[in-house]
């Protein structure tokens, strides 16, 4: 059935799939990019794939490429480029086979979860997926192409629709209820909220229910009984129960799943129904037109099992916490709460924790963290700015680990980007900044970092276009650096996120007023200004025309003409800063998202508009 694809034998019946090694590279595909994470992932699902097929093949079992797979195969000869999952189908009487003879094939790297008999799948489908208990050991990775997410391919089981429009209905509409009790008794539904939904199946398929028994085994049974009634012979179409009732083109002939051709599916071949254009044409209609969306879960799929990681992390986090707090404030141990995780990314987390009345944060770099950042520089920054009451308060900086405590800001709320008045109200705040007096040399090289970035990638860059683009932005950074510079303390990641705004009544002059600060200055330094200006409006994401309302206003609406240009320059030097970045948190677990992933072509847009401009 899958003649074509790569297999290296581990042994007579177990397969593994070996893959070129640029197939794990991040790349873009049909305008939109596949991460570094996504291409492990997928490589994960095709090779339980390969195993699924082995079975079938041995005991006679024809399956098909179903839904996203099928039209990835037909469209794309491989992934939907935002698809993330592997969905294949059988004939119940090959689903119900499968079913059996897989439990004693499948060894421990595998799990076998059928419809409606785990506690931990409410699906009316069956999946094989990686053995939870041993998801994250080194056996696990190696077999699994350093995949770190759970992942698992959807089997889904054909069945004969009713031969009469009145029949039909019935099967139809039995299916979409059992479906509908069956899900919301495994998520903890009482018996009294189903008992109108049962009394229903009880009149519509003449039989009674056992409230004294376990109701999702029996709506279980009933389901594929119901799904079983009509054969072959009787039947002119099938279908997918129970998502029909919702999607009525879900329906296809008979004939269309006769016979298999194997269609070209990244580096394999995948067996399809001989009549994929007609199925493809019932449910997506123009299948060939490019269409974002449609899936039925969040993308990616694996987002889930990385908060799931996070919060494992947070845990650990929480006892290790204790004994490190314990030794700063001098106290018993049992003395500290740690109340929570504040924030978890590729740099950095925070955790919130309480000593008495009081609540702190501390921040811990992430492993990765220390080959990008010098705390050495963020102390001093702190430092200089400790009198001026605009940065958090922090008590305990660690340069050497970059561990940062700080007392809470109670009551506070970012910065909305969107909110102009806000914004000018934090930007008094930043100009205040800029205007401090130092004879520091606290410094951050731009250029620097962006070649830095590249030799951490350790391979070619994602962006084909790379090197033409670089050059093109270096003349940017060429024109910004002839330019005058206002020369001061500059956060250099100034963001929403970034600002602390909080409501303070000042009982002097009997009103509110707002207590602005600005938080993280790990990237900071004493150098021109005006690039605060460039990667606010970047990571604000704003428009030609908001960039220069902020620029405007920066300058009380007298923003020389060559300076406005420097800070394009500046925009474009740093969108190029920021895709060298995140292709290297790609490169190191942390998905790029589109929107990050689209700061490449923004250092290219403000080159041609300084271009044209100069």
């Amino acid at each position: 059935m899958m003649d074509g694809m790569c297999y290296t034998y581990n042994d007579e019946s177990k397969t593994k799939l070996s893959f070129p090694k640029e197939f794990f590279r991040g790349e873009f595909r049909c305008g939109f990019f596949v991460s570094t994470n996504m291409k492990h992932y997928w490589a994960a699902q095709l090779e339980m794939l390969a195993e699924i097929d082995r079975i079938c093949r041995k005991y006679d079992i024809t399956w098909f490429a179903d839904s996203g797979t099928l039209l990835g195969a037909v469209r794309h000869k491989g992934f939907i480029p935002w698809d993330d999952d592997v969905d294949i189908a059988m004939m119940r009487s090959d689903y119900d086979r499968f079913s059996q003879v897989c439990l004693n094939e499948l060894d421990e790297k595998y799990m076998f979860v059928k419809s409606f008999n785990n506690k931990l799948f409410d699906q009316c489908f069956s999946r094989v997926c990686e053995n939870m208990e041993l998801k994250g050991s080194k056996y696990s990775l190696d077999y699994y192409f350093d995949s770190k997410f759970f992942s698992g391919v959807d089997i889904f089981p054909l069945d004969y629709i009713a031969p009469s429009a009145e029949e039909e209905q019935v099967q139809i509409e039995l299916t979409a209820i059992i479906n509908e009790v069956t899900q919301r008794i495994m998520k903890g539904a009482e018996l009294s909220d189903v008992e109108e939904w049962l009394s229903s199946i009880e009149d519509l398929a003449g039989l009674d229910i056992d409230r004294s028994g376990d109701i999702a085994v029996q709506m279980g049974i009933l389901f594929d009984r119901i799904c079983c009634l009509y054969s072959e012979e009787e039947a002119k179409e099938v279908t997918l129960f129970p998502y029909i009732k919702n999607v009525p083109t879900w329906r296809y002939k008979k004939e269309w799943y006769k016979e298999t051709v194997l269609l070209e599916f990244e580096c394999l071949k995948l067996p399809c129904p001989v009549g994929y254009q007609y199925i493809l044409s019932a449910g997506y209609g123009d299948y060939m037109k490019y269409e974002r969306g449609g899936s039925l879960h969040d993308y990616p799929i694996y987002s889930g099992y990385k908060n799931s990681g996070k919060n494992e992390w947070g845990q650990k986090m929480k006892k290790s916490l204790k004994k490190d707090l314990r030794s700063f404030f001098k106290i018993d141990e049992d003395r500290v709460e740690v109340l929570d995780m504040l924030k978890y990314g590729f740099r950095n987390a925070t955790m919130l924790f309480k000593l008495g009345e009081n609540e702190y944060t501390i921040r811990i770099p992430v492993s990765k963290t220390k080959d990008i950042t010098t705390y050495k520089n963020e102390k001093r920054i702190y430092n200089l700015l400790k009198s001026h009451e605009i940065a958090d308060n922090c008590l305990y900086f660690n340069e050497d680990n970059g561990n940062k405590i700080s007392q809470m800001i109670l009551n506070g709320h970012p910065l909305d980007v969107g909110n102009k008045e806000e914004v000018l109200e934090c930007f008094e705040v930043v100009t205040y900044v800029h205007q401090i007096s130092t004879s520091s040399r606290v410094t951050f090289d731009i250029w620097d970092y962006i070649e830095r970035y590249e030799e951490l990638w350790g391979d070619l860059s994602f962006y084909d276009d790379y090197q033409d683009t670089k050059k093109k932005v270096r003349k940017c950074y060429e024109y910004a650096l002839s330019q005058p510079h206002a020369v001061g303390i500059t956060h250099f990641d100034l963001s929403g996120e970034n600002f602390v705004i909080t409501d303070v009544f000042c009982d002097e002059k009997d009103i509110q007023e707002k207590d602005i600060r600005i938080i993280d200055w790990e990237y900071a330094g004493i150098q021109d200004t005006h690039i605060d200006l460039a990667v606010f409006i970047l990571n604000a994401g704003y428009s030609r025309d908001e960039a220069d309302w902020l620029i405007d206003s920066y300058f009380g609406g007298d923003c020389p003409e060559n300076i406005r240009l420097k800070i394009y320059c500046y925009i474009s030097v740093c969108a190029l800063l920021f895709s060298n970045y995140y292709e290297y948190v790609d490169r190191n677990g942390e998905d790029m998202t589109q929107e990050q992933a689209s700061y490449h072509w923004t250092a290219l847009e403000y080159y041609e508009l300084v271009s044209n401009l100069i």
